[in-house]
């Protein structure tokens, strides 16, 4: 999974959370989470990895042996 495939609005509304409580939990601004959702751009991989903490998606990520 990449950016281009985190449905974070998605992942938002299943967590009950408003667009001010996520950005309140990552430290951004609500803006900056609605530009993620609407697709306009993208979080850094800081953000990007507080995303996965704050939504457990580590097993997303695990590396497959060949």
């Amino acid at each position: 999974m990449d950016f281009n495939n985190l449905n974070i609005r998605e992942l938002r509304e299943k967590a009950s959370l408003t667009q001010m409580q996520l950005a309140a939990k990552l430290g951004v601004s609500m803006m900056t989470i609605r530009i993620w959702e609407n697709g306009a751009g993208k979080p850094n991989p800081k953000n990007y990895k507080k995303l996965v903490k704050l939504f457990n998606l580590y097993k997303m990520f695990e590396v497959q042996p060949l």
